[in-house]
């Protein structure tokens, strides 16, 4: 399984690509957007984010609810399967206000799952 980030404006932005990618019935599809959300503190990526629920409700999800970022809570850890340059990358994205996405995807198709948050706005790290 791979994971897809990507960084988006807003909120709205990032449900209204993961609403889209839900519809294109890719197996094995678990999604997550994470806002920055009011109740964080400037600068610390370890204070609470709430996760914001898909509109379309075609995942499970264990509730609406505050989180701490980075731990096993839920599935907002999922950056821990990424180097280290990358979840910095993402890191520094939600401390500047953006809202990520994410989407557990079978491998071979991550670069579709990217291609379409790229269509929607997000910024996704680069190796290149």
């Amino acid at each position: 399984m791979a994971i897809v980030a990507g960084l988006f404006d807003s909120q709205a932005d990032a449900t209204e690509a993961m609403d889209r990618l839900l519809r294109e019935h890719i197996p094995n599809l678990d999604t997550r957007v994470i806002d920055r959300g009011s109740s964080a503190s400037s600068g610390d990526v370890n204070s609470v984010i709430p996760i914001i629920p898909n509109t379309s409700g075609g995942f499970s999800q264990s509730g609406i609810g505050a989180v701490p970022f980075g731990t096993g809570s839920d599935k907002v850890d999922w950056l821990d399967n990424l180097d280290e340059v990358e979840q910095a990358f993402y890191y520094e994205g939600l401390k500047e206000g953006a809202s990520l996405a994410l989407a557990e995807v079978n491998d071979e198709d991550a670069e579709k799952v990217r291609q379409l948050m790229r269509r929607f706005g997000a910024r996704t790290y680069s190796k290149d």
